[in-house]
């Protein structure tokens, strides 16, 4: 019997937008915090892939994804993390983003 948990899991996703993206139409890249539940890392990360795919995003990469418990430890949630935990929190199948941080490509 596997001793893991599902919690909410939380991470800094980098994304890069698809062609057809009309999230980040206008942008070269962003990071995002997204929040789900998860059992483990992998199970996160499958999340995220599900939801970034449905966005016509992709993800280049994926800083620190970890229980959202763990992350409450050592900091103190800005108000919108803290908003949308709470909303995932109320459903199990919730995979949901914060704000998008993006840039632009430099003008040449």
């Amino acid at each position: 019997m596997s001793d893991k948990k599902n919690e909410i899991w939380i991470g800094l996703v980098d994304v890069r937008p698809l062609p057809d993206s009309e999230i980040l139409k206008d942008a070269s890249g962003a990071y995002v915090n997204v929040l789900t539940w998860a059992v483990d890392a992998e199970e996160y990360r499958a999340k995220v892939g599900e939801l970034m795919d449905y966005l016509h995003l992709m993800v280049t990469g994926i800083e620190n994804p970890e229980p959202l418990s763990n992350r409450g430890r050592t900091e103190e949630f800005d108000s919108e993390v803290a908003k949308v935990a709470q909303e995932v929190q109320q459903n199990p199948d919730a995979i949901m983003y914060c704000t998008f941080h993006s840039w632009a490509a430099p003008s040449t």
